[in-house]
């Protein structure tokens, strides 16, 4: 694995690039000491628990990756550890449109579930702006 980059498309990353991107994000108030030494990029459910698993195994620190929206500086590495980017994780598993009531994978962001919310007449009014 020595001198390998990876890429998002092949799961995971070690580039450093995409490393610090992911451990120092730019709004947060809080200042980070360290970036993730790995960053993968599940795609299914069953991606999500063997990371853990694995992780939880060998006592890895975990870092969950959104939106990146991370005030409150919940996307810092300060431990290094894996970073779980859920950016690819994006489709819409249920409506509930009698109960307004949207089941999502963690990787949408709101301006695309509101795209497939708009013609039931139906919108998520997050707008963290």
């Amino acid at each position: 694995m020595a001198g390998w980059k990876g890429r998002k498309s092949d799961g995971m990353t070690v580039d450093y690039d995409e490393r610090y991107f992911h451990g120092k994000p730019q709004n947060s108030f809080h200042k980070s000491v360290n970036v993730p030494d790995v960053v993968v990029y599940p795609r299914s459910q069953d991606d999500v628990q063997k990371i853990i698993i694995l992780c939880n195994k060998y006592k890895v620190p975990i870092v969950p990756y959104g939106g990146a929206t991370s005030i409150e500086g919940h996307t810092l590495a300060p431990n290094g550890g894996v970073c779980i980017d859920m950016s690819m994780m994006k489709n819409i598993k249920a409506l509930h449109i009698e109960d307004m009531d949207v089941v999502v994978e963690p990787g949408i962001g709101w301006m695309e579930l509101n795209e497939y919310l708009k013609p039931y007449g139906l919108f998520f009014p997050l707008d963290p702006g």
